[in-house]
Order: structure tokens, then sequence, then C-alpha cells
């Protein structure tokens, strides 16, 4: 289990460290996202999406990285990995660990409220945000406050009904607003059914 990373006493990683042999990482949030947005397409193959990640981290070829450190690819996609999922943290056992946790933001849908909250409470212009260092990054944004645009969306996303207390206007004005707001679904009904397939496999 890996230590918890502390900004406060320690250097954001440039590089990553292959048995002794250093590479340097593309660190900014533009590189960083741009990865998992091609993680999540469903019409390329694994070895594209690996090829992708790593020229765009590491400036070269899936192969080349292989050949140059000496490592394996359960390695190399070990690193690529940890990287992308940020800061390691200390572990907390509650639900909002949980893998089938419904997300509560899209970073795509939501670019727009994502900027003007960082803009809001940082003042840092779009094109600081795509710049600054991938951790960083998701420290400031895991900390935005509650008065941006953004986390009051995610805020509607996230509200409860109560069919016992709340009168049948206040249940009809919550739904309307979780609809205003709710994260679209891109997939496809093949994809949807395959994910449906996935969630049954873990359950069993």
């Amino acid at each position: 289990m890996s230590k918890a990373f502390c900004f406060l006493c320690e250097d954001l990683p440039g590089t990553a460290d292959f048995k002794g042999h250093e590479m340097a990482v593309d660190t900014r949030v533009k590189t960083a996202l741009s990865c998992l947005f091609f993680l999540r397409r469903r019409d390329v193959s694994d070895n594209a999406r690996a090829e992708f990640c790593s020229r765009s981290l590491f400036g070269m070829g899936y192969g080349e990285v292989l050949s140059k450190t000496g490592c394996t690819p359960a390695e190399l996609d070990g690193q690529m990995g940890r990287f992308l999922a940020g800061a390691p943290k200390a572990e907390r056992k509650t639900a909002d660990n949980l893998a089938d946790s419904k997300p509560v933001f899209d970073f795509v849908q939501d670019s727009g409220s994502i900027i003007a909250a960082f803009r809001q409470n940082y003042g840092l212009s779009m094109l600081e945000v795509q710049r600054m260092h991938w951790w960083e990054f998701l420290a400031l944004f895991e900390n935005l406050s509650g008065e941006t645009m953004f986390s009051r969306i995610k805020d509607i996303r996230t509200m409860k009904i109560d069919k016992k207390h709340d009168s049948p206007e206040r249940i009809e004005a919550i739904r309307r607003a979780k609809r205003a707001v709710a994260i679209i679904d891109t997939r496809t009904p093949e994809e949807k059914r395959a994910d449906f397939q996935a969630q049954l496999n873990k359950s069993f």
C-alpha cells in the first residue's frame, strides 16, 4: 500500500521510475484529461489506448518505453494508471470509495462550470488550469467551495427525495432540477448492455 502524498512537504512528481530508470512525464492537466477521455472510448482497442497514453505522457510509443526501460507491460500500465489516479491518499473505507458509485460530475459536460469555478475560487484562467500539474489540479478541484455553480450542480445531482416528508410540489421541483443538470449518458445501447452485464458479473 502506497503512503499518502503530502502536498506541503513533497515535490510534485515530474518523472516515473522504472527500476531506477527515470522517464519524464507530461504532467499537464490537458494531457492527463486527454488520456482519460481516450480511455473512455469504446471504438478503439486496448492496445490503441495504451499507445495513446504512452505517447501523451512519455512522448514515445508503448513499445519504445518498454524497450528503453526494460519494464513489463504490467509495470508500465501501473505507472500510467497511478499517475492518472492522482496523488496517493490515506485509505478511507466509506461509501464514497465504492467503485460502483454513481458519478456526480463529468469533465466534458461540466467543463464550463469547472473552469468558472477555478476562476471564481482561485483566480485562474483556463490556460493556467490546462497547464498546471495534474495532481495539483485534482487537489484544488476536490476543494472547490460550495459557493460555485459547479458545486451547486453536484448538490442537485446528489439531492435526496424524501417521499415521506417532502410535498408533491417539492418532489416535482427536485426532479425538474435533476433533469436540468443530469449527466448525459452517451453510451450506445450495446455499451449499456455490456456495462449492465459487467455489473451483474461483479455481484456473483
